[in-house]
């Protein structure tokens, strides 16, 4: 197998929480441990950024609004609250484009 045949395969997920090793960043990024307490723990810390963000953008008067140095995506709309022209139409056709492969499942 060459180099690019192996960077194309999904990693595979650890089952076990690497010893020695409390939850932190690098045990669901980089050791990709999905035991229950790194599942949890990663989904409240990727829970509260996102609330911390819609704090700021409020407190901030840019609620609804384009992020600085962000791309038009899903991503903005879905994860940092803007509802600008471009990120709204990138929502409704990935969502079209989801709700079309479910049909057809």
């Amino acid at each position: 197998m060459n180099r690019t045949e192996y960077a194309a395969q999904p990693p595979e997920p650890r089952t076990l929480h690497p010893e020695g090793r409390p939850f932190s960043m690098s045990t669901y990024t980089n050791w990709r441990c999905r035991c229950g307490d790194c599942r949890l723990a990663w989904a409240e810390y990727t829970s509260g950024r996102k609330s911390q963000r819609e704090v700021e953008a409020v407190t901030a008067g840019t609620s609804g609004t384009h992020p600085a140095k962000r791309a038009v995506n899903e991503n903005t709309y879905t994860n940092w609250g803007c509802r600008c022209d471009g990120c709204t139409a990138d929502h409704a056709a990935k969502a079209r484009a989801r709700r079309k492969i479910r049909a057809s499942v």
